[in-house]
């Protein structure tokens, strides 16, 4: 069996340590003062777990104990971690990518794992029918594959870029030179070919894809059962590449409510609390009583998205939006430190934040002026709508609604599921949507505004907007600073949506589940390192850390193919 790294081993790679009464200083791992050892039950609170697992980026915590990817993002150094890739090589035009994957890796159901599975689950999530895209925000990169608006179109059975050379071998050619493309190419997540092609792209997402005969994948985990609206569990995968994982078994429990899994979490019934809010920052941060927090990646916006509604047209009213609401009193009243205001791209501060684009300061005379020019009608009510769960989430809103009331906008607030506000976009529903952004700036906003854009539900169509996303796509270092300065110019004239802060997540911990990651650190859909975490009851020192060289994380990617 593969061993992977001992927790002392670990702690030599590893950065800073703090405790848990330091929220924003602490690291996005934990480490306990033991050895590993394997056995064990770790239970994580969740929201949902959505039938198809693509359609959703928060449902990707619940998936990815199942599915393997070719590579992992290290977003503590830059780095990609080798997973069912052992290398690659990238030619110098940045047009071909030449992917060697790991020999001996076998799927749950014992079938091995070969190229042809990376060419079908790159075709799936190019497949509208198959709503495969819907899991991958930066699907819209991957139409830069010789021939796949071919295969989108239906004209090709096959996308001309993706070419099988032997079991472990595959090639992709893009038709323009983008190195970026090929980071892309690593969320993809590798489901098994003779499992599903016969069945069509449209029957696809109609699958039971609870049923351990159909949620099969390279994992660390293997799918045990699904009690609706209860539990998704998984048992360890003695077969797993790497050597069986030192868990026995991951169950996911599910919440309608955050406040209900926070009281779950205080009872020792579960030992993930995920999405802290500000006061169980605040209050887990001034007395953590053992339990350890992890602290997420420094951006991750919220944004009001504006919908395509006549009303919304005129971006005089957009803008008044921007003016009406006092962000930086929100933050102060309810979420103090653990937001910073936004009303860009980027908050100020960040490298890649333009000082010189339109500013929305709190001014609601100025937005009072804009909607009387515009023509407003005070008789309008607006939806303004979000997914969030949480008592928190619906105390922003009212913030806002009371900020829009103030300048003669009348809203009602609107809390549902995912899958009911997706529902909703798709029917045209939605006015104002309240949702989240990651640190993936080019993949949300092609999601978001480009003309395909799973989630443009205001149908936001900006040509040289789109060009500049497709540029940034390629680019990097000034040229990609350039580009991003000359996109804050037009987003901030246009005003599509209204970012309004950057957030800081939280995660809270028991001192006896070892090596979890915050699995919102790396953006790369809730990657946790399940295969190393395991229980020790007896630990007296667990710390957050923040690893600092690549075998930080102890994946057993990086150890040599």
């Amino acid at each position: 069996m593969f061993k992977k790294f001992s927790i002392f081993l670990c702690t030599l790679f590893l950065g800073s340590t703090v405790n848990a009464s330091s929220p924003l200083e602490a690291g996005s791992m934990n480490v306990c003062d033991c050895q590993p050892r394997d056995g064990g039950t770790m239970t994580i609170g969740t929201d949902w777990a959505l039938p198809y697992p693509w359609k959703s980026s928060e449902a990707h915590t619940v998936i990815t104990p199942v599915f393997g990817n070719l590579y992992i993002n290290d977003p503590y150094n830059d780095k990609l971690i080798p997973d069912l890739a052992t290398h690659w090589e990238v030619s110098k035009d940045k047009t071909k990518g030449t992917f060697h994957l790991r020999k001996g890796v076998k799927f749950h159901d014992g079938t091995p794992f070969t190229a042809k599975d990376v060419e079908w689950s790159i075709r799936l999530t190019m497949k509208p029918e198959a709503e495969g895209s819907d899991f991958l925000s930066g699907a819209a990169r991957l139409k830069e594959l010789k021939g796949a608006q071919d295969f989108i179109d239906g004209k090709t059975k096959k996308i001309a870029g993706v070419k099988v050379i032997d079991d472990h071998t595959i090639v992709l050619e893009t038709a323009v030179p983008n190195g970026q493309f090929f980071d892309v190419v690593g969320k993809v997540y590798i489901l098994p070919e003779h499992l599903f092609t016969k069945y069509s792209w449209e029957e696809l997402p109609k699958l039971d894809w609870f049923s351990p005969e159909v949620r099969v994948g390279t994992g660390p985990f293997k799918m045990e059962e699904f009690v609706e609206a209860q539990y998704v569990s998984y048992v360890a995968n003695e077969n797993y590449w790497a050597g069986r994982p030192h868990l026995d078994r991951i169950v996911f429990r599910l919440f309608k409510e955050h406040e209900t899994s926070t009281l779950a979490f205080e009872k020792g019934e579960i030992d993930v609390l995920s999405f802290l809010t500000a006061e169980e920052v605040k209050r887990f941060g001034a007395n953590p009583e053992g339990n350890v927090m992890l602290r997420g990646t420094p951006l991750s916006p919220n944004y009001i998205n504006i919908t395509d509604k006549p009303y919304f047209q005129d971006k005089r009213v957009r803008q008044a939006l921007n003016y009406a609401i006092n962000r930086q009193q929100l933050i102060d009243t309810l979420i103090p430190g653990i937001r910073d205001p936004m009303d860009s791209l980027f908050p100020e501060g960040h490298p890649m934040y333009n000082p010189n684009a339109k500013r929305f300061p709190y001014d609601p005379e100025k937005a009072r002026a804009l909607l009387k020019e515009a023509g407003w009608d005070p008789n309008q009510v607006v939806d303004l709508s979000t997914y969030y769960t949480s008592q928190e989430a619906l105390d922003w809103l009212a913030f806002v609604q009371m900020y829009l009331t103030r300048v003669g906008i009348k809203t009602k607030v609107r809390q549902m599921p995912w899958p009911d506000l997706e529902k909703a976009g798709q029917a045209g529903e939605l006015e104002l949507w309240l949702t989240g952004y990651s640190r993936d700036v080019i993949g949300d906003h092609m999601a978001y505004f480009g003309p395909e854009g799973t989630w443009n539900y205001g149908k936001y169509n900006n040509s040289k907007y789109h060009d500049l996303m497709t540029k940034a796509s390629r680019s990097g270092g000034d040229e990609l600073k350039k580009i991003f300065f000359e996109m804050q110019e037009i987003f901030n004239e246009e005003v599509p949506a209204l970012p309004f802060w950057n957030r800081t997540k939280f995660n809270m911990v028991k001192p006896k589940v070892c090596n979890t990651v915050e699995p919102w650190t790396d953006q790369h859909f809730g990657y946790r390192n399940f295969e190393n975490v395991f229980i020790c009851e007896n630990s007296k020192n667990t710390v957050s850390v923040r690893p600092k060289t690549p075998s930080g994380l102890g994946h057993p990617g990086y150890r040599k193919p």
